[in-house]
């Protein structure tokens, strides 16, 4: 059971450079350390958002309240659980891929787990109060079920915030589930993701999801990472039903105006400005980010080593000097470099004390593991598409050693204050720039680490600048994995689609997967090819089933392909030159003999009869199944 957990013999060469050899296998990956180096550098460039981002969000600030989880905590979690899981990643790993917080489990964490209430827990004063704004609160209830403000005071010693005419019920807003017992979900769901590490149970659990699902998660995290990029960009922005999106022309709709053509911001894609009211809470730029874009796929297509960083780097200064004041006057240029950070209050804050909310924890739980894993598990098989080291099970060498990684960044997320850690598809950007080993993770989690301390320096990195990067990366991973689908067999085909689309249409992966795998079951069962475990008993094999003799008959179609001698095929009669198939073999083809084992190219031998249309209509056992509009047939052969 724990063979997955065997690591290589120990080095003949005791000395730091045989360990170091020993541990990352730079060399014998074909890399060399200047050029992971360089890939961890990118790797923390293109993550580093999240230790942005995170804090908007779990702080409630983005939602309208306060969830009583100060920033400076929820950043500085982020940076430790984040460079933690990436240091695990580079050492048990050894594999070029970055851990960050998982974007759209954070959402959830603060609107759908811990939610707004009046006089919840955690309570503060809403910036509508102009007396009392961000101090916090506290309420009593009445005997008639309403709630009144308590006063910070009297009118003696009134305090910093004391005012009766300001004290309305409305003006106190909590969460209907503490923080703190979020947290303990987010902490026991990392516990739980690592006893499936270890006991081997992920490997199994991954047998049982279609190689077409994960090869499609792939693709889908392709287009939903670009959709990402160009949404940072400012390029797509919110439009009205039914569009919903759009391209960023002259007028675009606010996120408070969304579905009415009389409200808008303005802001359009020739405007500069920075938004610190409204997200993205930072400077909209399009034109500057589409000029990064451009600046960064050339250096790309000309293969320049660094040419993600580069590009990064070249808009952040620019857009540093297009906003040249310092972020306490509404610019981007840093006040200071560096500070000295500490935790007030989410560190060691889990609180098992569920009873009050025990159904609605319960289910966080479970929907924060089930995130995780499927989030995780097919960014792997992405990134491991990429390198060319997936096998037919959707597995990777030492794939169980990197979960662990996963799981441990997600439980130290939650002792710690953030919502779950997993591997970032952003990895690919430094795999893009040479990275082959966990030395280029290493350099990125000793990034994350620094970030703790310099994070007023790297959190004047724009997503404008970013947010490019995330583009060309969606390309790689979307082109890498979309070679690999059978576009032939619409059973495959359709959840494929399903999966690709929801992605990005509902930013999440798990939707997705839970899309095509309903699909895909959907699609095979129906078309006798679901269930074929012929060796259980006669019921658990659909080729047995009744009926499959009609859909056999049914499904077999004529082909798409046109034969047109001299052009696609030999004349008839004539022997077929180079490149071309002989005319007869065209004509099966063309009626339906896909499933021939020998080559178009080659010629049929004179005993070959090209089958008759009314064989074919008919469905005739002797004639070859056909082109099926789904392929379906083909699972019937022996």
């Amino acid at each position: 059971m724990f063979d997955h957990f065997k690591l290589p013999k120990p080095p003949v060469d005791r000395s730091f450079k045989g360990w170091f050899e020993w541990q990352f296998r730079i060399n014998e990956r074909g890399s060399s350390v200047l050029r992971e180096t360089r890939a961890g550098v990118v790797l923390f460039l293109v993550s580093v958002f999240s230790v942005l981002l995170n804090p908007v969000i779990l702080s409630g600030a983005a939602s309208g309240y306060n969830t009583g989880m100060p920033p400076t905590d929820v950043a500085l979690a982020t940076a430790i659980s984040s460079g933690t899981g990436t240091l695990i990643m580079a050492f048990l790993g050894n594999y070029p891929w970055v851990l960050g917080v998982q974007l759209g489990t954070n959402n959830y964490f603060v609107d759908s787990v811990i939610g707004q209430k009046v006089c919840g827990y955690n309570a503060f004063f809403t910036p509508s109060n102009s007396v009392c704004a961000g101090q916090p609160c506290t309420c009593t209830e009445q005997a008639d079920g309403t709630f009144t403000v308590d006063q910070m005071g009297t009118a003696a010693d009134p305090g910093e915030c004391w005012d009766p005419s300001v004290l309305a019920q409305d003006s106190c807003l909590g969460s209907e589930v503490p923080y703190q017992a979020a947290l303990s979900a987010t902490f026991l769901e990392g516990l739980v993701f690592l006893i499936i590490c270890i006991t081997g149970l992920r490997s199994v659990i991954m047998r049982w999801i279609p190689r077409c699902i994960l090869i499609a998660g792939a693709c889908g995290i392709g287009i939903f990472i670009m959709f990402v990029g160009w949404k940072g960009m400012g390029v797509v922005v919110a439009d009205k039903y039914p569009n919903l999106v759009r391209l960023n022309t002259e007028v675009q709709y606010d996120v408070t105006g969304w579905g009415s053509a009389a409200v808008h911001s303005g802001i359009g894609f020739n405007s500069c400005v920075m938004l610190l009211t409204a997200p993205p809470y930072g400077p909209v730029c399009p034109w500057l980010s589409v000029g990064g874009l451009v600046f960064t796929a050339i250096l790309m297509l000309w293969n320049v080593p660094g040419a993600f960083l580069a590009g990064c780097l070249f808009t952040t200064f620019i857009s540093w000097g297009v906003f040249p004041e310092t972020v306490s006057n509404g610019g981007l240029v840093p006040d200071k470099v560096a500070y000295a950070p500490k935790f007030t209050e989410t560190a060691g804050a889990l609180s098992f004390h569920w009873s009050p909310n025990v159904g609605r924890v319960v289910g966080a739980f479970v929907t924060f593991l089930y995130l995780d894993f499927i989030g995780s598990a097919i960014t792997f098989c992405s990134l491991g598409q990429m390198a060319g080291i997936l096998d037919e099970h959707g597995n990777i060498p030492r794939a169980n050693l990197a979960f662990i990684a996963d799981a441990i960044a997600s439980m130290m997320g939650g002792l710690l204050g953030s919502s779950a850690i997993v591997c970032y598809v952003e990895s690919s950007a430094g795999m893009r720039e040479g990275g082959r080993t966990g030395f280029a993770a290493l350099v990125c989690a000793i990034l994350f680490f620094l970030a703790s301390f310099l994070s007023p320096l790297f959190g004047q990195i724009p997503s404008i600048a970013t947010s490019p990067i995330l583009v060309l990366v969606g390309v790689l991973i979307f082109a890498s994995s979309v070679p690999d689908i059978n576009w032939d067999d619409y059973t495959d085909v359709i959840p494929v689609l399903v999966t690709t689309t929801i992605m990005p249409f509902t930013s999440n992966i798990a939707y997705g997967i839970i899309g095509g795998i309903g699909a895909y079951m959907v699609c095979k069962l129906s078309t006798y090819q679901l269930l074929t475990w012929e060796r259980f008993a006669p019921w658990t094999d659909q080729r047995r089933w009744i009926g499959v003799n009609k859909y056999k008959s049914m499904s077999s179609t004529f082909s798409l392909f046109m034969p047109y001698p001299g052009w696609n095929c030999a004349e008839k009669g004539m022997a077929p030159e180079d490149g071309k198939m002989s005319y007869e073999a065209a004509l099966k083809k063309a009626m339906g003999s896909k499933y021939i084992d020998q080559g178009d190219l080659c010629p049929p031998s004179p005993s070959e009869e090209a089958p008759t249309e009314s064989k074919l209509d008919k469905g005739s056992s002797a004639a070859l199944p056909g082109d099926s509009a789904h392929n379906g047939a083909e699972a019937f052969r022996t």
